[in-house]
């Protein structure tokens, strides 16, 4: 498999991707790095082979799926069950017309309902552009004015009209998906570079602008971040951090 290698030459560290262009980085941002690596790492770790985020929950839920997965709302909720809920939702949004490629711009509230809503969408092969429901109007009238998305699903009311007053074409719904059902369609077929996420900046320095992430993106971000905080299946995470950031994302 291929792997990351970290290698002292005199003042600089190298580091070796095979594929890819060889790094230098001084030594002390090497420490700083390797400081998130178990104690007892040998400077070298495996990469994901080329995959697709969804593909990844897909082998992990149907893995075990009754062992409990989320806790929300006073009540568990198992691997198996989690991964028949999204196949649901993601048949209510097929039915409503959406096909691979189209976005769908979700916010609401953190909540089991939210996170089957988005993974859903990731395994209908549909573009997810969360959104903080903290925005404005306006700034919600931007980021609908720049992605285009073909479906909302949000739990706002006022959002939810000033979406349709952009686009009265738009499919809306909120993150509960309380849209007609339809039969499961063709699920986790997305391949790694294919648009999984547009994440818009913070627009510190101006305008918040859109930045596509792939399904392998996705899935590199989430190695990164179980690499750095080093969870393993016996950890149990209480997750504070709003899912349209990209770290609770992670």
């Amino acid at each position: 498999m291929d792997h990351i290698s970290i290698a002292e030459e005199g003042a600089a560290v190298k580091w070796e991707v095979p594929g890819a262009t060889v790094a230098t980085v001084s030594p002390d941002r090497a420490q700083h790095w390797s400081a998130h690596l178990p104690p007892e790492h040998d400077g070298c770790f495996d990469l994901p082979a080329p995959g697709t985020l969804v593909g990844a929950w897909t082998d992990r839920l149907t893995y075990d799926p009754d062992r409990p997965l989320l806790h929300a709302d006073g009540a568990w909720t198992t691997r198996g069950e989690f991964l028949e809920r999204t196949s649901t939702v993601a048949g209510r949004l097929a039915a409503s017309g959406l096909v691979v490629g189209d976005r769908v711009l979700v916010s609401g509230p953190s909540s089991l309902d939210l996170a089957a809503a988005h993974v859903a969408c990731l395994r209908l092969g549909l573009v997810v552009v969360p959104v903080n429901g903290t925005y404005t109007g306006e700034e919600l009238a931007h980021i609908a004015s720049d992605c285009r998305p073909t479906a909302a699903l949000v739990d706002n009311d006022g959002w939810a009209d000033l979406l349709l007053g952009l686009d009265d074409g738009l499919i809306v719904g909120t993150t509960a998906v309380d849209l007609p059902d339809g039969p499961t369609p063709v699920l986790d077929g997305a391949a790694p570079d294919d648009p999984a996420t547009i994440g818009y900046t913070s627009g510190t320095t101006g305008a918040p602008k859109g930045a596509v992430l792939t399904q392998a993106n996705l899935l590199a971000g989430a190695e990164s971040v179980r690499l750095a905080w080093r969870w393993t299946e016996a950890d149990r995470l209480l997750l504070c951090l709003p899912l349209f950031h990209m770290h609770g994302l992670g």
